[in-house]
């Protein structure tokens, strides 16, 4: 399966796979908001961490932390807190050494986040403080044993000096010169350790820890399991030798904290929350295209009926659907009418080549309908034959509710567009509804006039239909489609669902050209294939099959038109073909509703018309002639067979399957 069916397949179910997104991230957020884990009976566990780091890598950072639980550090942050016992606030912090990357963690576990950042905030603090006092004073030590050095370098420089004094007076001078060389001596070492002093003042404190803030507290919600682990070790076992193995105790404890579900914070359990939702919603659209037994595609719709595909209407907006309109008339220039144009070529192509089986389409007959003036020149060219044959395409669908009459309505409006006269005949007595979009009264056993030029309309062949038997309806519809067809160019039966009813079946016989019609998303395949079996069953003369609601079409989405739909009337007044073109002769028949057995007349036509074309679409001629014009029971028509493959031909609108 290529990648551009699944992106089709994913398009095509995007509000599932939203769907399942949104609930995701639902899930995530809720999780958050009563994961058990961080609230218990209505309190909220957290903990801060302010990040200490050591620029040089000098610090001892295991003793740092150490210092965090006994000693001057806990109880300068007690005083500081006014906290009445040192050990009892020690007992919430945890300092955690990572030599690796030279970082102290500083973390305070409270029920109250504020309580917690202040806490860590102050034991990071007052550390950073001990520490840089503990170096001062190291310093200050080292100056007062300069001073004391030179000191005594001064007493001793005086005491000789006395001696120098004595042994001048002795008038000793060897005495004198050694006694004074001495004292240059000690000149010399006051001197040095006087600059060593004033350089070990003027300089830091050499062994200060240098310990500078990284980060400081943020209090994040925890579970109350890691709450309690971190609260494990107590206190009096981090004094003197026990300080090292408490420490050790604490060591990983904060990011385990962090890392626990409790500690997840609700953005991040969103996110993972919609990705998840996300690979769900599309693993299961996936799994439910293969399992689905409905009809989607092209492919589909060729594979369940055996016929190929001759339209593809795409499926229209929610405003047309909600309205009954007519596409084809209201939106001339839509997509939607284009492709209901398509079929009707491929219709008028599936006419224009009917040949006898085995025959190459080049020997098919096609005989132009007689010419619509009674009175021209039979020297003309023109073809004498007075006799009338109007093409008969029967349509119908599997089931109810899969576009079988909207078909029917909007293949009448565009078929009219080729000036050919059409005629729908309702055969649907039982749920008649064409003539809602086709906008003409419901007037039984009446011809009536619709919204569109060209075209009529027959809703009801008897009075009351639903009082009458079914057989004999059905007799009065074939009759009245025998007459229709020698007064109208395109006679248009919109059947029931040849699988609900019989009806469709019993005007088979009478139908030129059966068009199937499936709707994306609602025709199932085994409904398809027994449809078409029946189909098969009674040599159907099907063309092909018709896909409504289509959302896989390989076209430019955007590319019909573009413009409005309106014209300028303007236009039509000055367009220079008017003068070229003649007006359709409309002569009156005798009426739709005669009984052509006896001779009666049971009904009017009510001014049916027998319009002749002034040229089809595609070049196609205006209808073609049957080789037993005036059969009792229809046209020697022959039954294409279904496709054994899906693929092979019908490509192209109004191909035709190979024997």
């Amino acid at each position: 399966m290529e990648l551009v069916h699944y992106l089709r397949i994913v398009r095509r179910r995007w509000r599932t796979i939203a769907a399942i997104t949104v609930v995701g991230l639902l899930i995530g957020l809720a999780s958050g908001l009563l994961n058990t884990g961080t609230r218990s009976a209505g309190v909220t566990f957290y903990l801060a961490k302010h990040t200490l780091s050591s620029a040089d890598g000098t610090a001892n950072l295991q003793r740092d932390a150490i210092l965090c639980y006994d000693g001057d550090v806990p109880k300068r942050v007690a005083t500081k807190l006014a906290y009445d016992s040192a050990q009892t606030l020690a007992a919430k912090v945890t300092c955690e050494a990572r030599p690796e990357v030279n970082l102290l963690y500083v973390a305070a576990s409270e029920t109250d986040p504020d309580e917690a950042v202040l806490i860590a905030d102050a034991f990071a603090t007052e550390l950073q403080a001990y520490l840089q006092e503990q170096g001062e004073a190291a310093k200050q030590a080292d100056v007062d044993t300069l001073d004391r050095q030179i000191t005594e370098f001064e007493n001793e420089f005086w005491e000789l000096q006395a001696q120098v004094g004595e042994a001048t007076t002795n008038g000793d001078a060897a005495r004198v010169q050694l006694l004074e060389s001495r004292q240059r001596e000690i000149s010399a070492n006051i001197s040095q350790i006087r600059n060593s002093r004033n350089t070990l003042i003027a300089a830091p404190a050499a062994d200060a820890e240098n310990l500078t803030t990284l980060s400081t507290a943020e209090a994040i919600p925890i579970s109350k399991a890691a709450f309690e682990r971190l609260a494990d070790v107590d206190p009096t076992e981090k004094s003197a030798g026990g300080s090292v193995t408490g420490a050790a105790t604490r060591q990983s404890q904060i990011d385990t904290a962090f890392s626990d579900s409790g500690g997840m914070g609700m953005p991040m359990r969103a996110g993972i929350g919609a990705v998840v939702g996300l690979i769900l919603g599309i693993v299961l659209v996936l799994v439910l295209d293969r399992v689905d037994p409905r009809i989607r595609t092209k492919a589909d719709t060729e594979e369940a009926f055996g016929w190929p595909v001759i339209g593809e209407i795409p499926a229209f907006s929610r405003r047309d659907r909600s309205h009954t309109i007519l596409i084809a008339a209201d939106e001339p220039r839509s997509r939607s009418a284009e492709a209901f144009r398509v079929l009707r070529s491929a219709l008028l192509f599936a006419e224009a080549t009917d040949a006898a089986p085995g025959d190459h389409p080049i020997f098919a007959r096609s005989v132009p309908n007689p010419p619509s003036d009674p009175t021209s020149d039979p020297g003309s060219g023109a073809d004498t034959d007075t006799g009338h044959r109007g093409q008969v395409i029967m349509v119908t669908s599997p089931g109810p509710s899969e576009g079988k009459t909207t078909t029917a309505a909007n293949l009448a409006a565009i078929l009219a567009e080729t000036g050919r006269s059409v005629l729908v005949v309702n055969c649907d007595f039982r749920r008649p509804r064409v003539h809602l979009h086709l906008d003409g009264a419901d007037e039984p056993r009446k011809v009536v006039d619709t919204k569109v030029p060209g075209v009529k309309l027959v809703t009801q062949v008897l009075d009351n239909p639903n009082d009458a038997n079914p057989a004999e309806v059905v007799a009065v519809q074939r009759q009245v489609i025998r007459n229709a067809r020698e007064m109208f160019d395109i006679v248009l039966l919109d059947t029931a669902p040849i699988l609900t009813t019989n009806d469709a079946t019993e005007v088979l016989s009478i139908a030129d050209q059966v068009v199937i019609v499936a709707k994306a998303g609602k025709t199932h395949r085994e409904a398809a294939d027994r449809a078409a079996e029946l189909l098969e069953r009674r040599n159907a003369p099907v063309v092909g099959a018709v896909l409504v609601g289509a959302t896989d079409i390989p076209t430019a989405r955007y590319y019909y038109y573009g413009g409005t739909d309106q014209r300028s009337a303007d236009a039509d007044e000055t367009a220079p073909l008017d003068q070229l073109l003649e007006p359709v002769g409309a002569p009156t028949g005798s009426g739709v509703f005669a009984d052509t057995t006896n001779g009666t007349t049971v009904g009017a036509a009510n001014g049916t018309t027998n319009g002749t074309t002034n040229g089809g679409a595609n070049g196609t001629t205006a209808s073609s002639t049957g080789e037993t014009a005036g059969a009792a029971d229809g046209p020697a028509t022959r039954s294409r067979p279904r496709r054994t493959s899906s693929r092979s031909g019908g490509d192209s609108p109004g191909s035709q399957p190979t024997s």
